[in-house]
């Protein structure tokens, strides 16, 4: 796509949260575009700066003891970083909508449904109050809240997880953004259930033709939705390119060892053979990294990726890795 489809563009961004026991560097530069009506899939495990880049974007961010240190986050020609507390406010739920991570505590316990999702209407598109409400039990409706009407009038403890997830959905496209943040919409909710999180969310993307950024450490619900994937490792993207690419031929250790751990249902395997795992723990974002974040845990690794960080070399079209293993030809490569 041409940069006219880019809807936002995110350079360089650090995030640091200041500590006792030191500087955290949750997000060490990370940058990614999002395209008009597709979804970029963020992955990785717990802790690697998936959701802390996202909510820098909003500045969501305490500060203390966290702080956004450099980059940018272009959203048209506005640079999202800085802004105002009124003006990223503006942008908040009208451009960009969040569905947080866990709805059991996003929700305000001591309000309706319907007040929660009718306040954005009210606050960002000048709506009275009875059209606010009257809008809320059509986005229930939309998102498959049987008995709107009558639900409406309900609080959060009178609703399953997965229908506070349909809520939390409600609210995030209360304004009709053109952007949604999904941080881990399928967390602590069964398969079922899941599938069908899964589903309205394809559905929606579709029909409101929406750009959609799918925070998961779940790689098949990003094969599932994703055009295009963002694997993070130790607050950086390690590779990125389109879902089909990055799949097919993963080209990062840590994205090889990430599918590599994934039970295969199309090969046939004896019940007694174990899946595969990544040795070791990721490093301690408190001490400052030499080289290759991945390096220590890393199969292919070599003295080049102990003190030099290869940031994100492109292999072909956009698909790149942050890897010296893939370019390095002139040389014979040494497992340790």
């Amino acid at each position: 796509m041409s940069d006219v489809d880019r809807v936002l563009k995110v350079e360089g961004l650090r995030t640091e949260f200041h500590t006792l026991g030191g500087v955290v560097r949750a997000v060490n530069g990370v940058s990614f575009h999002l395209n008009r009506g597709e979804v970029l899939g963020v992955v990785g495990e717990s802790g690697c700066g998936k959701s802390v880049s996202m909510m820098s974007l909003l500045q969501l961010i305490p500060n203390p003891p966290g702080r956004i240190v450099d980059g940018t986050a272009l959203l048209g020609d506005r640079d999202l970083l800085a802004m105002s507390q009124s003006e990223i406010r503006e942008v908040r739920s009208v451009e960009i909508g969040m569905i947080f991570q866990d709805p059991m505590t996003s929700l305000n316990p001591v309000l309706t449904i319907g007040t929660q999702i009718a306040e954005p209407l009210v606050e960002h598109k000048d709506m009275s109050w009875d059209d606010a409400l009257e809008q809320s039990v059509e986005l229930l409706d939309k998102v498959g809240i049987p008995d709107a009407a009558e639900r409406i009038n309900d609080y959060p403890h009178q609703f399953s997880g997965g229908m506070r997830q349909r809520v939390m959905i409600a609210i995030a496209l209360a304004c009709s953004p053109p952007i949604l943040i999904a941080d881990e919409p399928t967390t602590a909710l069964d398969v079922t259930i899941q599938a069908q999180i899964l589903e309205l969310l394809n559905d929606l993307r579709h029909s409101e033709g929406m750009g959609m950024i799918l925070i998961t450490h779940d790689l098949g619900v990003i094969a599932r939705l994703a055009d295009r994937v963002a694997v993070m490792y130790a607050g950086q993207i390690v590779e990125t390119g389109s879902a089909e690419d990055v799949y097919a031929n993963p080209s990062h250790p840590y994205t090889q060892g990430l599918l590599e751990s994934l039970p295969r249902h199309d090969q046939e395997h004896s019940s007694s053979e174990r899946l595969t795992s990544i040795d070791g723990q990721p490093p301690n974002m408190l001490d400052p990294i030499d080289g290759c974040p991945f390096a220590m845990r890393c199969k292919y690794v070599f003295d080049r990726c102990k003190t030099e960080d290869p940031n994100l070399i492109v292999l072909e079209g956009e698909h790149s890795a942050a890897c010296w293993w893939d370019i390095k030809n002139e040389c014979e490569r040494t497992v340790e």
